[in-house]
C-alpha cells in the first residue's frame, strides 16, 4: 500500500524568464515540447540517501509528456558545479500602515550569509554589543531581538539603553558594523505589501498566505542566486511560534519547502546538487540569526517611515547595498542590488 503524501503547500508561481522558451525534444518522436516548470509532479524530487551511505542520489531530470505521441520521458537539466556550501540565516519583520482607510500589511524576510574568514570577528563584535545592552547577562543566554530593545521602557525595562537617543546610537553602530563586513557578507531581503480587508479571520488568513508566499519566494530566489554562483545552500531560521497562526514556524515552513520539491523548477534550480530541508533553530542561537533580525527590523521600519514621509531612525541605507526583491501587484518580480531605503520607495511610486 502506497504511503500517503505528506502535507505540502503549493508553489508561489514564480518562474525564471530564461525558462519560458526552453523546449524538450521527445525521445520517441523528436517533437519539441514545452515544459511546465510549475506543474505538480506525482512525487517530490527529493535526494535519496543509499542504505549503505556514501552520498546521495540527486534528481537531474524532470518528467515530460509529448504533445504529439503522448509518450512519457525525462528531460535532463543542466548540472551546475558546486565549489562550496553557504549557510543562510533568516528572520522576518512586519508593519501595518493605514492609507486612506486601507490597512496595508508589509512583511519581509532577510537572509544573511557570511564567509568563514569573518565568522569569529562577527561573534566577538556582536558579543560586545550584547554585553552593552544587557551587561548583567552572558550574551549566549539571550537572543538579540532589536524589536525588544527598541520597545523596552519603564521601570521594569530589561536593557541598559534607557532613552531613544541611546537606542538610535546603538542601532547606528550595529548597522555600521554589519556594513563593515562587506564584501564577505551576502544579504537578501524579500518583501511584499498586501491590503487587509474582511473579518478578523479573513485578515489572519491573508497574512498567513502572504508569509507563506514570501517564505517560498525567499527559498527559490536564494537557491537560484547561490547555484548560479556555484554554491550549495543550507537555510536556517528561528523556530518561533507564528503570531498569526499560533503554529510553530517549522510546521508550515516545511510544508512550503515540500511544495517546492513537487515542481520541476526546484529540480532545475538545484542543478544536480543536494539541497537539504531548512533547519529551524532556537531563537538567537547563531549570530547571523540576530543580524537578520536587525536588518529586517530596519527595513520594515523604513517602510512605515517612508509612508509617513520621514526617514527611519536607523535607516536601512546604513547597512549598505543588499539584494532586494519584491513582487508587484501584477505578479511580476522586481529586484535590485541597492540600499533597501531606496528600493522601498518603489512601493509608493504611482
Amino acid at each position: 500500500m502506497a504511503k500517503p503524501k505528506k502535507r505540502y503547500k503549493k508553489h508561489p508561481g514564480l518562474l525564471l524568464s530564461e525558462l519560458e522558451k526552453v523546449t524538450s525534444p521527445c525521445t520517441n518522436c523528436g517533437a519539441d515540447n514545452s515544459i511546465d516548470w510549475l506543474n505538480e509532479m506525482r512525487f517530490p524530487h527529493e535526494a535519496i540517501e543509499p542504505h549503505g551511505g556514501g552520498g546521495r542520489w540527486v534528481p537531474i531530470s524532470v518528467p515530460v509528456q509529448c504533445k504529439i505521441c503522448e509518450s512519457h520521458y525525462h528531460h535532463k537539466i543542466p548540472v551546475l558545479e558546486r565549489e562550496s556550501t553557504w549557510h543562510l540565516y533568516g528572520d522576518e519583520a512586519w508593519r501595518i500602515i493605514e492609507d486612506k482607510g486601507k490597512r496595508i500589511h508589509f512583511f519581509c524576510i532577510t537572509l544573511v550569509a557570511l564567509h568563514n574568514s569573518r565568522q569569529e570577528e562577527l561573534n566577538l563584535k556582536l558579543r560586545k554589543f550584547k554585553l552593552e545592552a544587557r551587561p548583567e547577562l552572558a550574551p549566549e543566554e539571550w537572543p538579540h531581538h532589536f524589536t525588544e530593545i527598541w520597545s523596552d521602557s519603564g521601570a521594569k525595562r530589561k536593557f541598559a539603553l534607557s532613552g531613544l537617543k541611546e537606542k538610535i546610537q546603538y542601532g547606528e553602530r550595529l548597522a555600521k558594523m554589519i556594513a563593515g563586513l562587506s564584501p564577505e557578507i551576502v544579504c537578501y531581503n524579500i518583501s511584499s505589501a498586501t491590503i487587509l480587508k474582511g473579518t478578523r479571520k479573513e485578515i489572519a488568513a491573508t497574512i498567513k498566505l502572504q508569509k507563506e508566499q514570501i517564505f517560498k519566494e525567499a527559498l527559490l530566489i536564494t537557491l537560484d542566486s547561490m547555484r548560479q554562483n556555484k554554491k550549495g545552500v543550507v537555510w536556517h531560521f528561528d523556530n518561533v511560534k507564528d503570531s498569526t497562526t499560533r503554529e510553530v514556524t517549522e510546521g508550515w515552513a516545511m510544508e512550503c519547502f515540500l511544495g517546492l520539491q513537487y515542481t520541476p523548477l526546484f529540480t532545475y534550480l538545484a542543478g544536480g546538487t543536494y539541497i537539504p530541508e531548512p533547519e529551524f533553530m532556537k531563537p538567537g542561537s547563531h549570530p547571523l540569526l540576530e543580524i537578520a533580525d536587525f536588518i529586517s527590523f530596519c527595513v520594515a521600519r523604513d517602510f512605515m517611515k517612508i509612508f509617513e514621509g520621514k526617514l527611519g531612525e536607523v535607516p536601512s541605507a546604513r547597512l549598505g547595498k543588499i539584494n532586494c526583491y519584491r513582487t508587484n501587484v501584477d505578479g511580476q518580480p522586481d529586484a535590485a542590488y541597492e540600499m533597501a531605503s531606496f528600493f522601498l520607495m518603489r512601493y509608493f511610486l504611482p
